[in-house]
């Protein structure tokens, strides 16, 4: 090829570069899907040969967090099992563990030849549901997904679910204000008075060791301002490290003597 020609060549290859740029690809935006059969398998990997974690049924809810090739990446349901070796999990009551160390694996079957599908860190609490040759089953935590090809997911909503504790606050005894509570022989409040006791916090969840308590605690900060969050940690885990919006009602005393406040936790949705 001539010097001309290469010249014209490369011309015409910054001209279409500069008239048509190259963008990079959309984020994905997870979404909440539902199987469109029985028996839909959600596997450890991009592929049939991967191991089966668990099954939807039809109709069955599941959220897709992102896509590769012709698969789903999917949030693991609370009834997937996986497994994690007993050396690295302390037994803190018959349905509670706690890990022991940093990075340990978590597998699709109980045996370290499974597929890794997650890792556990140094204090983190999961869930047991069995116990079987040196192995626990346990319920999926943050960061165990799992994948089911896409033909058998279709779309159902751009909201992703809420959770719903199942032990609800009750209504708090003393107002969250710090007023005092009524004399004897008053009205009870009015149910609008009743329901603005009720708060309603947003920010990212986060967790830390409370070697006092041995275990952990979970708080938001919400503009500059940390609450403390009271609920079941087995729910509250699946949130750990993203936005989300958490409802509840307030209580007294704070949670310690830095004067943050205690939300008793009713509802948590994730804020895309």
């Amino acid at each position: 090829m001539s010097t001309h020609s290469s010249r014209s060549l490369y011309l015409i290859l910054f001209l279409f570069l500069s008239v048509h740029p190259l963008e990079a690809a959309p984020a994905f935006t997870p979404f909440l899907a539902e199987a469109i059969v029985d028996s839909v398998n959600v596997r450890a990997g991009q592929s049939k040969n991967f191991e089966r974690i668990c099954q939807l049924d039809k109709g069955e809810e599941i959220v897709v967090l992102d896509k590769e090739y012709s698969w789903f990446k999917v949030q693991l349901p609370s009834k997937a099992k996986v497994f994690i070796s007993d050396k690295y999990l302390l037994k803190r009551r018959s349905d509670q563990g706690q890990v022991t160390a940093n990075n340990v694996n978590l597998r699709a079957g109980a045996d370290i030849n499974y597929s890794i599908v997650g890792q556990a860190q140094d204090g983190q609490l999961v869930v047991i549901k069995e116990h079987k040759d040196g192995w626990y089953a346990v319920e999926p935590i943050p960061g165990n997904f799992g994948w089911v090809s896409e033909e058998l997911l279709r779309f159902k909503s751009a909201a992703l679910p809420e959770v719903t504790l199942v032990e609800q606050a009750p209504a708090p005894t003393t107002p969250s204000d710090g007023a005092k509570a009524p004399e004897a022989g008053t009205k009870p409040p009015a149910p609008e008075a009743a329901a603005a006791a009720s708060k309603v916090v947003t920010g990212v969840l986060s967790a830390q060791r409370d070697p006092k308590r041995e275990g952990v605690y979970y708080k938001i900060d919400d503009n500059g301002r940390t609450y403390y969050i009271k609920g079941h940690n087995f729910s509250l885990d699946n949130f750990l490290g993203f936005k989300v919006r958490a409802e509840g009602t307030m209580e007294q005393p704070s949670f310690d003597n830095s004067g943050s406040p205690l939300l008793k936790l009713t509802k948590i949705q994730l804020i895309l």
